[in-house]
């Protein structure tokens, strides 16, 4: 293959991204990706469970000004729009709660994000944790959640970092997939799968990329690599700026969320305007579960932070019986005869993805935005923890490559 102008290294929604700008540039580019597949932290499982079911990404956040909902449309794939009126159900102190009950963890939640943004905006930068009330007879439930958006602890969560999000509140749901979406968005892209990078480095001539299958060579190197890949080390980054940019990253390491879905013969949930149910027991944090119906239905929880972690250390059967057992204690125990399989995720297991997505180290939203701005020369960053306004989404990765390739793009051009 003729030497490209430009590298990307992953094929996640921020490589895929670059490569369709870089497309419409008319800038020659290879796309390398350490794993079989492409899409990173946006996959769409279609062979555990009778029904396919996102690992990663599944929702089209801030849908009314996402950039991905046109992408979706321009290849034809399915959007549910469905406005979010009453749709959670609540099972706590052992029944469920009526919609007025319920709406009071939405005023809590609410409460929770209009004080942040409000310390945020008096330039304050502690954890989120600090400004939680703990006499809310929701604060579990509104601890959950905040490590579900961020993937940590609201103590290990700064609040200006929280406040840098734009959400418009609008969330729509890519019927098929978001996986199985980027996925057909980085089909015309040339793209080579199963080639690990190991090292990057600048030359005198640009960079030089080395990989499991050898040297490559390029005008310049655009790593979308997750931060926790890139601060593990993982990939090696060789002397110079884009290696001083590591120290601005640590601001924004990845945190844990994992998933567990449970396939069942008939929906539990009547309400159809019902696609997500809080499930709380004495001796555990409340469980987040979404619901995909269908056939077969999908329950399909959502664990961040720390219960994230202990989950992770279970046996992948052993996961699948806690998820069962919660649902047996929130829709009786006639529920375990209309379990047909469950399945799990493992981001924090996984070498080339190594936890969830970003989250800024309380203190240190500052270093994030630098790190966003930071000149590095020929070798570049971009990816969700690099998008000032999407952090922790698909469009945000999506966004922030197509803008970096944008610059890389101006940069390699001959005079």
């Amino acid at each position: 293959m003729t030497r490209p102008s430009i590298l990307i290294l992953g094929a996640g929604a921020a490589g895929i991204g670059a490569g369709m700008a870089l497309a419409a540039k008319g800038v020659s580019f290879e796309i390398l990706e350490a794993k079989d597949r492409v899409g990173g932290r946006a996959f769409t499982d279609a062979a555990s469970l009778p029904s396919p079911w996102d690992h990663g990404c599944a929702w089209l956040h801030c849908a009314d000004e996402n950039p991905l909902v046109a992408e979706a449309e321009r290849v034809g794939a399915e959007i549910l729009r469905q406005e979010r009126i009453d749709h959670f159900l609540i099972h706590k102190d052992g029944r469920f709660l009526s919609d007025a009950e319920a709406d009071g963890a939405r005023r809590a939640l609410s409460h929770a994000f209009e004080a942040i943004e409000a310390e945020a905006a008096r330039g304050e930068d502690g954890p989120v944790a600090s400004l939680l009330d703990a006499a809310s007879p929701f604060q579990a439930e509104t601890r959950s959640i905040l490590s579900i958006i961020s993937a940590d602890e609201p103590e290990r969560l700064s609040l200006a970092g929280e406040a840098d999000y734009r959400d418009t509140g609008v969330n729509w749901l890519p019927l098929g997939g978001y996986g199985a979406l980027m996925a057909r968005l980085a089909a015309p892209l040339p793209i080579r799968l199963s080639t690990p990078v190991r090292r990057v480095a600048q030359t005198a001539e640009g960079v030089a990329v080395d990989t499991d299958v050898g040297r490559l060579t390029a005008d310049a190197v655009l790593v979308t690599a997750s931060t926790g890949v890139l601060l593990d080390g993982a990939v090696e980054i060789g002397p110079g700026p884009a290696r001083e940019a590591l120290t601005l990253m640590s601001a924004a390491p990845l945190g844990a969320y994992e998933k567990i879905a449970v396939a069942l013969r008939r929906n539990p949930v009547e309400d159809p305007r019902k696609i997500f149910c809080w499930i709380s027991t004495p001796d555990q944090p409340p469980s987040d579960v979404q619901i995909q119906p269908g056939e077969p239905t999908l329950m399909i929880f959502h664990i961040g932070g720390d219960a994230a972690r202990r989950i992770a250390a279970l046996p992948a059967d052993a996961r699948g019986r806690w998820a069962v057992d919660r649902l047996a204690h929130a829709f009786g125990e006639a529920l375990r005869e209309e379990v047909i399989g469950t399945a799990t995720t493992d981001w924090g297991a996984d070498p080339f993805i190594r936890g969830a997505y970003s989250h800024v180290v309380p203190g240190r939203a500052q270093d994030r935005r630098d790190l966003i701005g930071l000149e590095t020369g020929r070798i570049a960053f971009a990816g969700e923890a690099l998008s000032l306004r999407a952090q922790g989404t698909c469009h945000g990765a999506w966004l922030s490559g197509q803008a970096v390739a944008a610059r890389l793009a101006e940069a390699v051009r001959p005079a």
